[in-house]
């Protein structure tokens, strides 16, 4: 092992976890992971022979010196932390250890948690990240990093190791806010890109064509960029990000904007679609079907 390699626990390797696992063994960090599935870890491992499979979360803990979760939301983060009377990541913990989240959680309660491990003795940055499975699988992601400035530098070596950029968005709680902003941009983007999308499919517009003229014009997003003839057009909704996660990253980032009492009526009609189409077509739904939802309601197809 290098003298710039470090010996990183990863806790969720599942489709965006897995991915960014691995890069930080092709980087030459000597990763321990753990997963709730036993058939993640065997594939994962298969793939990555000399990573190694934890015995439990405080062995994880224990043999490393940075512990990075993946995980689902924050609740989640928090039981495999502390656990509920069972193995924990914090009983393996020690001064000098780093925590990084790289999930997608609540800033304010991010915050809380922060403050709950310093006050304990432990350091703690929150790091989500953007690119999809996409970026994950090439290290391209962005991300987006909240917490002290040395305990970001103490951390830069592995999160470049997953990601083309590492921003420093601020204190703790920062990255999460940024991401989720972010989220909620990509979100009422997508809604008004479908929308567009089944105008000029209504006026007789070629919509290949039509994406081309957007993507080399200033309304390229996001979206028209890496989803519409992706998946929108080829009705084939597998970009492995849900409709699920996407609907508690905008709910997260509305309350940001409540909490501050400011106006947010085009947001709110946007999120609005959302929250429509995830309870009209139940949950484990892939994101980019918001584009079939809104064909649905239209009585139109792209």
């Amino acid at each position: 092992m290098s003298e710039s390699s470090k010996k990183v626990g990863f806790v969720g390797i599942g489709n965006m976890g897995g991915h960014m696992a691995a890069n930080l063994v092709k980087a030459g960090h000597s990763v321990c992971v753990t997963d709730a599935s036993e058939k993640v870890v065997s594939e994962f491992l298969s793939r990555c022979p000399t990573a190694t499979k934890a015995g439990s979360l405080k062995d994880l803990a224990a043999q490393s010196e940075i512990i990075i979760t993946m995980l689902p939301q924050i609740d989640i983060v928090k039981s495999v932390l502390f656990g509920d009377g069972g193995d924990s990541l914090i009983a393996g913990f020690a001064p000098g250890k780093l925590l990084i989240d790289m999930s997608s959680s609540d800033p304010m309660k991010t915050r809380d948690l922060q403050a709950d491990l310093a006050g304990r003795g432990f350091d703690f940055i929150d790091a989500p990240v953007s690119g999809g499975i996409k970026g994950a699988e090439a290290g391209s992601l962005a991300i987006m990093t909240g917490g002290s400035a040395d305990l970001v530098d103490r951390a830069e070596s592995v999160l470049q190791a997953m990601g083309a950029n590492v921003y420093r968005c601020g204190g703790p709680g920062a990255g999460q806010a940024t991401k989720a902003l972010n989220n909620l941009v990509n979100a009422v983007g997508m809604v008004a890109t479908v929308e567009t999308l089944l105008m000029g499919k209504e006026f007789g517009l070629d919509l290949d064509n039509f994406t081309d003229v957007v993507n080399a014009s200033t309304g390229r997003n996001g979206t028209t960029e890496r989803k519409v003839k992706q998946f929108f057009l080829s009705h084939t909704f597998n970009s492995g990000f849900s409709m699920d996660l996407m609907v508690k990253d905008i709910t997260t980032a509305m309350r940001i904007g409540e909490d501050a009492g400011l106006p947010n009526s085009v947001l709110t009609t946007g999120v609005k679609a959302w929250l429509e189409a995830q309870k009209d077509l139940g949950a484990g739904h892939d994101h980019c079907e918001i584009s079939a939802w809104m064909e649905k309601i239209s009585g139109r197809t792209l």
